[in-house]
């Protein structure tokens, strides 16, 4: 099977965002989470706003579950099965056969189309 067109950056660039938002916000809770425990040299006394700080700590390991956990992942395992996808139909079907992957039309508000296999049947 001949591939016309690869797979485009769709998902690897939604998966990339979401890895570094999911680190952001987990490297800024551990942040205020080691300024936060009074024991600890790094403390800060937040005074009247010990509050804030635990809603922001709240939030912000949400952010981190939210993008790393469901988001990251998600788009992860749409890469992994596109590519699965292509390997398996390549493998399988002969030359007459042509793949096009990641196909945007113009009527397509948003999305794409993930592979179009085309081939060509002789008549008798």
């Amino acid at each position: 099977m001949r591939l016309l067109k690869s797979s485009g950056n769709y998902l690897k660039k939604n998966a990339a965002r979401n890895l570094a938002i999911g680190f952001l916000c987990l490297g800024i809770f551990l942040v205020l989470l080691v300024t936060s425990i009074d024991v600890l040299p790094l403390y800060i006394d937040a005074g009247r706003y010990s509050t804030a700080r635990g809603t922001a700590l709240g939030l912000l390991i949400a952010g981190w579950y939210y993008f790393l956990l469901l988001q990251y992942r998600k788009f992860r395992a749409g890469i992994i099965g596109e590519q699965k996808v292509t390997k398996t139909l390549s493998a399988a079907l002969s030359n007459e056969y042509s793949m096009f992957n990641d196909v945007t039309l113009e009527s397509m508000a948003s999305g794409n189309i993930d592979h179009i296999v085309v081939g060509l049947q002789e008549y008798s």
